[in-house]
């Protein structure tokens, strides 16, 4: 039986390990045709086409690092298989992570003859059109929808108490696990979605990004599956809620409390960005609470947007991306990708709301092109009368205009806040973000 002639986009920016790798294939299968880029930005458009049957992956690319770079790809083209490259022995934990995240294997270039790379694509195939035929049958033999949602039971587990909100791929419920006996969070994609090309695959890469994440100050995945042709993803529950409720419950935090929960939304960043992975839209209402107390813990959550480099935020319009505007960066709103700075800046205007009771620019009412030149001026301060003077500069750093003037990283951030000693006779602050 004659195998069907492959296509096979290779994404490598070393041009003697891309070398290396043509000739292992076509000394396979000489009729092999091989598509090669050396950065991620064409071959994310190359994927997208659909004209490929699989994907060589070097994570390690000058337009994307890490994680970052497969879970781009896969937001791309969720069908396509992919294969990840490592180089060195130690690059073997993130290409475990990359599969975790959705690629279907990874071999290492300093054993491509052996490992017969030829057979190890073929193998990513089958698994993802296995996935893809296993996949249709659930949602082929999907029981037919409750009559009232609030009132279903997924999974033969999951029994849906109340409506928590809804965003804009999918609704959350409080629900109840029958099996562990305890509360959890079940989002389901929203019905009228369903038709919408690509809406499960999109809400299955948020899904699988959350479920690689594992950190005390990240929201937890527990799993997954479909309802009535609904894909679903259960978390962890928060009696706390979201940090926008206490903010409009309670208004501004004192001082400790809310440099605290900063730190726990900058351990949490700290660890994703460590992964490769920006989360793109750190804000009140994607901070949850483990309760009500004084000594609560925040755990970020909400990873919509952390598996895609770009995705348009529709009250605005096209030209902005990824995010929602009175804490993204200003670099974004110019169209920019999104990185690790713009998330420090946000996670320093969410302490600025926590302090002041509103986000460090007031953007009501303004056009998209009032919106982008608001976000170059300096922040309104509406910092607390006993806001040290540490604080303050930590914050006039974290909200400067500049990325390169920002903190390097969410952990440097962090590092500066838990230094602070919450004295207010301290030296008097800087006026504002340094130029």
């Amino acid at each position: 039986m004659t195998q069907e002639i492959l296509r096979i986009l290779l994404v490598e920016d070393n041009p003697g390990d891309a070398r290396l790798v043509r000739e292992t294939l076509l000394a396979e299968a000489p009729e092999i045709e091989i598509v090669w880029h050396d950065r991620l930005e064409p071959a994310l458009a190359e994927a997208a086409a659909g004209a490929v049957d699989a994907v060589l992956l070097d994570l390690m690319l000058p337009d994307s690092v890490g994680l970052a770079t497969v879970t781009r790809l896969l937001a791309a083209a969720p069908e396509l298989p992919v294969v990840v490259l490592t180089g060195a022995a130690s690059d073997e934990a993130l290409a475990v992570r990359a599969v975790r995240a959705g690629a279907q294997d990874f071999v290492g270039k300093d054993t491509l003859a052996s490992a017969s790379l030829l057979r190890r694509l073929r193998y990513a195939i089958e698994r993802k059109r296995a996935e893809h035929a296993l996949l249709a049958r659930r949602m082929a033999a999907a029981p037919a929808p409750a009559a009232q949602t609030s009132e279903a039971v997924l999974g033969g587990r999951y029994r849906l108490d109340r409506s928590l909100g809804a965003g804009t791929s999918g609704e959350a419920f409080l629900a109840q696990d029958a099996t562990l006996s305890r509360s959890v969070v079940v989002k389901l994609l929203h019905t009228q979605r369903l038709d919408r090309a690509g809406a499960s695959d999109d809400f299955l890469a948020e899904a699988r990004v959350a479920a690689s994440l594992s950190h005390p100050n990240l929201v937890s995945v527990y799993d997954f599956g479909y309802h009535a042709q609904r894909p679903y993803f259960v978390m962890e529950y928060l009696p706390g809620g979201p940090l926008s409720a206490r903010l409009a419950r309670e208004g501004p935090l004192r001082v400790p409390v809310a440099v605290r929960l900063a730190c726990d939304v900058l351990a949490g960043l700290s660890y994703m960005h460590e992964r490769g992975v920006v989360h793109r839209d750190v804000k009140p209402a994607n901070v949850l609470l483990s309760g009500n107390d004084p000594g609560a813990v925040a755990k970020l959550g909400d990873f919509g947007l952390s598996r895609s480099p770009f995705a348009t935020y529709e009250g605005l319009g096209a030209p902005f991306f990824v995010g929602t505007p009175a804490y993204m960066a200003p670099e974004l709103a110019g169209g920019e990708p999104a990185t690790v700075a713009s998330d420090v800046y946000a996670a320093a205007a969410v302490l600025h709301e926590m302090l002041g009771g509103s986000p460090p620019h007031d953007l009501r009412g303004l056009s998209p092109q009032e919106v982008r030149r608001a976000l170059q001026r300096e922040p309104t301060w509406k910092l607390p009368a006993d806001a040290p003077a540490a604080l303050r500069n930590a914050l006039a750093d974290a909200l400067a205009t500049k990325p390169a003037d920002r903190p390097e990283s969410a952990a440097a951030l962090r590092k500066a806040l838990r230094a602070l000693k919450a004295t207010p006779d301290e030296t008097r602050a800087r006026s504002g973000p340094r130029r």
